[in-house]
């Protein structure tokens, strides 16, 4: 049997009583490290709680191994492959539950929260109200490689008034992490190349770092302003807000202190700058 489950946002804090009950009967557990960053987790304190240390694989072992060892093992045994955050959120690994049910092996999902759900928590956005998803990632010039792509998705969401929810660049196994002040200049450079005005210097972000964590921080500021922010150890997300609902404006001013008129202000911005080019 193969058991496909999340460990969520934060330690072990998040792991469902369904999943805990299988990694203390599971024979094989692999850990999937290479896609996120889990704040508050070690490997002593899962052997502690579970009487097991995971193998941690590295992205050869799915991505060019075809996840052949987890396989394999579920075969056999009662195997548990673990990711970070939600195992269908973000990264795919439904490669490795199509193949097992090829060859006749049981599969059992068990979700988690997701960065997503992290998001949602942290700043309020509407989960209805978030448009199309992008990882913005580092350009790689000497390649003439730019996340080009990732600007598309901000400038058509705006258009609709929707949020833009970015997944910031992890390389884990580099010990690459884009911040938000990284991603800040990435988008400031993409405009320089664009040049579609989606990214001015008066354009809104909202950066989320270790959401659901309980240092958790949220930052509202103008573009520029976020080249400035020192927000800490990763992971951090960016959401690129269309119009803000007044529930969401509510929440944002509450828990995190934002002053309602550079809400309602950029509410302005989107409605007048962007939502106006709809039909051109």
């Amino acid at each position: 049997m193969l058991v496909v489950g999340g460990l969520g946002l934060y330690g072990l804090r998040d792991v469902s009583e369904g999943l805990s009950r299988y990694l203390r009967e599971a024979e094989e557990v692999f850990l999937e490290p290479y896609t996120s960053v889990l704040p508050g987790f070690t490997l002593e304190e899962f052997e502690r709680r579970y009487g097991k240390r995971p193998r941690l694989l590295e992205r050869r072992d799915l991505e060019e191994g075809g996840g052949e060892v987890v396989l394999r093992a579920a075969g056999g045994a009662l195997t548990v492959f673990l990711t970070i955050g939600n195992p269908l959120v973000a990264t795919t690994h439904s490669y490795l539950i199509v193949e097992a049910r090829k060859r006749g092996i049981e599969t059992v999902l068990l979700p988690a929260p997701s960065v997503i759900d992290g998001v949602i928590l942290e700043t309020g956005i509407h989960v209805y109200k978030i448009g199309g998803v992008a990882t913005l990632v580092f350009p790689e010039p000497e390649y003439g490689y730019y996340p080009v792509s990732t600007y598309e998705v901000a400038c058509k969401n705006l258009e609709r008034g929707v949020h833009t929810l970015l997944l910031l660049d992890l390389k884990v196994e580099k010990g690459v992490y884009m911040s938000l002040s990284d991603a800040a200049a990435v988008l400031i450079e993409l405009e320089e190349r664009i040049g579609r005005g989606v990214f001015r210097d008066d354009t809104l972000l909202i950066g989320v770092a270790r959401a659901a964590s309980p240092d958790a921080a949220v930052y509202v500021e103008r573009l520029r302003g976020m080249l400035d922010v020192e927000p800490g150890p990763p992971p951090h997300t960016l959401v690129v807000p269309g119009l803000l609902h007044e529930s969401e404006i509510e929440y944002l001013s509450s828990r995190w202190g934002v002053e309602k008129e550079v809400l309602y202000s950029w509410n302005s911005v989107v409605k007048t700058r962007y939502m106006s080019t709809r039909d051109t």
